[in-house]
């Protein structure tokens, strides 16, 4: 069978089953080994899959990966998985980096596009970073005032842009 990374086969192979070894219980006589259970001595049916070695390379890290449309492709898989969301109103995209979630916050930084994913959420904004390929140093730390409650809280984000701006996403937006 193929597939678009390599061609890929199975095969069946009859194994017979192995045998008691005496030499694994000393304290027994050898003299006469017992019956075995018809069972224990059919061949057992084994499959193995193995690949030919037309496999494709490995991708390089998103950050890295120089065909604009796979790592579109690739940023907007990511970005849907960490369930990030984008709003149309600061405060409810605040109010949802409050409550632990990733929100994304789309502006304009020296006329070019880019994007703070934010959250109170340390560990979920390092998951995305490594799904990525931004290294950890990047993440920035700013407390953030929560707007119910005017209280200051810890607060990351990341900033992206160039290969690394998630893309567009009317399945992102929060209605």
């Amino acid at each position: 069978m193929g597939f678009a990374n390599g061609d890929w086969h199975t095969a069946s192979i009859a194994q017979p089953s192995p045998l008691p070894n005496p030499a694994h219980c000393p304290t027994q006589p050898i003299a006469q080994p017992s019956p075995l259970p018809a069972a224990l001595l059919a061949p057992k049916l084994i499959r193995m899959t193995f690949h030919t070695g037309n496999r494709a390379p490995a991708l390089p890290p998103i950050v890295d990966d120089r065909d604009d449309t796979r790592r579109t492709a690739r940023l907007r898989e990511v970005t849907r998985a960490s369930g990030a969301r984008e709003f149309a109103k600061r405060r409810d995209g605040m109010m949802h980096a409050m409550d632990g979630g990733l929100w994304l916050h789309r502006h304009r930084w020296k006329g070019r596009p880019m994007v703070h994913l934010v959250s109170t959420n340390r560990e979920r904004l390092l998951a995305y970073g490594r799904s990525v390929g931004i290294p950890e140093s990047r993440l920035q730390y700013k407390p953030l005032k929560d707007p119910r409650t005017e209280q200051r809280q810890q607060a990351w984000h990341w900033d992206l842009g160039g290969p690394v701006l998630p893309p567009e996403d009317d399945t992102l937006k929060a209605h």
